[in-house]
């Protein structure tokens, strides 16, 4: 009759499809959303970098320590407050929390950055601390999301997971 068929790693017969079940399992599983929940928290440590760039933005746009100081309390305001990430994250499924929050981080973030590269106009500080608190709540929306996948994922050993989780975004 011939030589039988071959197999991929999969176990499925070359040509067929009956792996596909598997993949799909794969990467709609838990495990998988907890790797996701990981890079999410990988990239949502941006609020720690204050530090970093605010001398950045102090030379380029001359503001004197207590502008900064002003700005630093609200970049702290907006990572603090999450209530709004929670509300949000109640009423909506989740890829759209995570989706609101790139956008908020874009919109934010963005907006500094071409504040101090002079594509744009010198902003007034008011709008400064608008642009630094809209992109540090941002996290919040990362933080939201990628915490109660997770959480709901893994309801018998929760606790384990949103350190692990947590983690990801203090070490990033």
């Amino acid at each position: 009759m011939g030589k039988p068929p071959s197999t991929t790693t999969l176990g499925t017969v070359a040509g067929g499809v009956k792996g596909l079940p598997f993949v799909v399992h794969l990467v709609r599983g838990r495990w998988s959303s907890l790797f996701a929940s990981f890079l999410v928290m990988t990239g949502a440590g941006a609020n720690y970098l204050f530090g970093v760039y605010s001398k950045e933005i102090k030379s380029s746009l001359g503001y004197d320590q207590t502008t900064i100081n002003l700005l630093g309390f609200f970049k702290d305001l907006g990572s603090n407050v999450g209530v709004l990430s929670g509300l949000v994250a109640e009423l909506t499924p989740t890829w759209f929390v995570l989706l609101l929050g790139s956008v908020m981080d874009l919109g934010g973030y963005l907006m500094i950055w071409l504040a101090f590269t002079y594509q744009i106009s010198k902003p007034k500080v008011w709008q400064m601390c608008l642009y630094i608190c809209i992109g540090a709540n941002s996290q919040n929306f990362s933080n939201t999301g990628a915490l109660m996948t997770s959480v709901s994922n893994f309801p018998e050993s929760r606790g384990v997971v949103l350190g692990f989780v947590t983690n990801m975004d203090v070490n990033s």
